[in-house]
């Protein structure tokens, strides 16, 4: 998760050479993974920016362990140029 994201906890990043304006809410929950094995984190949340541009974000997270990681998200960015629509898997393996 960049910061900016809904649901990163990071604040939207101002653009180059200007003060950025801007809210950003979010909601995440830990609760045992499947089995009560692991961290299985969803959440939830919007970013306000400048200029009018919202986002909207839901996604979930899962560790299983402290090498395995597990998150699938999705996101609507409303800007300027139309609607732009993410859905992203990403996992890590650390040996």
């Amino acid at each position: 998760m960049r910061a900016g994201d809904p649901g990163s906890g990071e604040p939207v990043p101002a653009k180059a050479g200007r003060a950025g304006a801007g809210a950003l809410a979010g909601l995440a929950a830990n609760d045992n993974g499947p089995g009560g094995n692991g961290v299985l984190t969803p959440w939830g949340g919007f970013a306000l920016a400048e200029g009018g541009a919202r986002r909207f974000g839901l996604g979930t997270r899962l560790e299983l362990a402290p090498a395995f990681r597990l998150a699938v998200e999705g996101q609507r960015r409303n800007a300027n140029a139309g609607p732009e629509h993410t859905i992203m898997l990403r996992g890590s393996l650390r040996w």
